[in-house]
């Protein structure tokens, strides 16, 4: 019986993988296509970040055809290292243009297949990982339903057909957490453990400090060995951080690890809201006002500029001016050196500090605000994503309203299971992998809480899954009995 219910899992998860391979080929099918109805013509799937991996992934490509060493080519990684490196082994190693016309940035149609066959079998492969990893640490039917949450929980599964960075990231989130549940004392784990948070921050930047953690999570539970065990693991994880500061130093001549929207996202979307509410202005009103205070500090420090560099490669937000308004980040696209713009970077992280310290109160709100939103699952993400420019005009939209009452009723459902899986693991006395699993799903929620996005929230399901397997486990055996 054990046998079979094994070769089930394996099956099933085999399935959800030809399942996903469908849902990405009628993706393509129907998305993968341009909008000429809007004055401003883009592609349905390729915008905003995508749009962002895969035009950096071709630069590097070319570059390297042209003689460039692969890990210190490409521009500055402004948010992620690891999404445009993929995509740039993906246009090498097939021989693929990304544009039919590279001058107007045109696309060209139907070249993906494969680079989203391979981001969904990675997934599936790493499912199955995990479930060798935690077949024998949990009861059968909590297995069973967390692997199946895994395969086919509809937030999750829409982005493994996307060129989102999430699906890849949820890969190396199964493939750190199975090495964690395989915890032994070997040279070959530990470093593993270490070198995997390295590549997940590499894919991810908010998961940089999710080291610390996993060093609590192994001090309180493997205390005798904390010592070596945190040693090897911080070797791995250093190895992978050297690597990335020294491919940024050799091709910009400065080593750092942190990403440039570490730096000033907050500002960009936490301090817009809030002093825009304040002051009651328009948005376009206040960024001009930020603008010119980013104007006086490049002249005040004879930072060099570009005034003359292209813009009509960068989708902007909706709401953002176009660039002749002169926005705060049109003043640090036009810094030329790149050392100058991680300044710039730490000017804005200032100033968005200088925002909260004077109206505290406000903020705090907002974050509240955020702190509340963040966790309402989407399912809907990538159906709204391919029929809309942007996030800010689905909003506006009617179809955002018809999916509120859905969202709220469906999240409501699964956060009760999961509140059930909890109950089950203190009832079992399983205080370590619980303690796991909720230390990671806090990280994950603390780094990015104050956003309010809840696309955001999604990499927290990888952890609740197991959660999720336990709570169902128990409210049927309740029922039952």
């Amino acid at each position: 019986m054990k046998e079979f219910s094994d070769l089930a899992i394996k099956s099933g998860i085999f399935f959800t993988f030809v399942l996903s391979i469908f849902v990405l080929i009628n993706n393509l099918n129907n998305f993968d296509k341009y909008n000429n109805e809007e004055k401003r013509s883009y592609h349905l799937m390729i915008k905003a970040d995508p749009s962002r991996y895969l035009t950096h992934g071709y630069e590097i490509k070319k570059q390297v055809l042209e003689g460039k060493n692969f890990f210190t080519s490409g521009r500055e990684h402004y948010t992620k290292f690891l999404p445009p490196r993929i995509a740039a082994a993906y246009y090498y190693l097939l021989d693929i243009n990304l544009f039919e016309n590279e001058e107007k940035k045109i696309i060209k149609l139907g070249i993906h297949k494969y680079y989203l066959m391979l981001q969904s079998f990675f997934y599936y492969l790493s499912v199955y990982f995990l479930f060798n990893s935690i077949k024998k640490k949990f009861e059968r039917k909590t297995v069973i339903f967390s692997i199946s949450f895994l395969c086919i929980e509809p937030t999750i599964f829409q982005y493994h057909g996307t060129f989102w960075s999430e699906s890849i990231f949820f890969s190396l989130q199964l493939i750190l957490l199975a090495l964690i549940f395989r915890y032994n004392n070997s040279l070959k784990n530990l470093f593993l453990i270490g070198l995997f948070v390295g590549i997940l921050s590499l894919q991810k930047q908010v998961a940089i400090f999710f080291i610390f953690p996993i060093l609590l999570y192994i001090f309180i539970f493997f205390k005798k060995q904390f010592l070596r065990s945190s040693i090897i693991i911080l070797t791995g994880f250093i190895f992978v951080q050297l690597f990335l500061g020294f491919s940024n130093y050799f091709r910009s001549g400065y080593f750092y690890i942190m990403t440039a929207d570490t730096r000033v996202e907050m500002h960009r979307t936490l301090v817009e809201r809030v002093m825009v509410n304040q002051l009651n202005i328009p948005l376009n009103y206040f960024l001009q006002q930020e603008a010119e205070e980013s104007h006086k500090w490049i002249k005040t420090n004879k930072i060099e500029v570009n005034y003359d560099f292209d813009h009509t490669h960068t989708i902007l937000r909706k709401f953002e001016p176009i660039p002749q308004n002169k926005n705060f980040m049109y003043y640090r696209r036009i810094i030329i050196d790149e050392g100058d713009r991680v300044q710039f970077d730490k000017f804005i992280r200032k100033r968005t500090f200088m925002f909260m310290f004077d109206y505290p109160v406000e903020f705090f709100k907002e974050i509240v605000k955020g702190a509340v939103h963040t966790p309402l699952l989407n399912p809907f993400h990538i159906y709204s994503d391919h029929r809309f420019i942007s996030g800010e005009e689905y909003y506006g939209s009617e179809l955002h309203k018809k999916f509120i009452p859905i969202r709220i009723i469906y999240s409501l459902f699964m956060f009760i299971i999961i509140f059930f899986g909890i109950l089950h693991l203190l009832k079992k006395g399983d205080y370590k992998n619980l303690f796991l699993l909720l230390i990671s799903t806090l990280y994950f929620y603390l780094t990015i809480f104050w956003h309010g996005n809840t696309r955001y929230f999604v990499p927290c399901l990888i952890y609740l899954s197991i959660l999720f397997g336990s709570g169902l486990n128990y409210f049927l055996s309740s029922k039952k009995n």
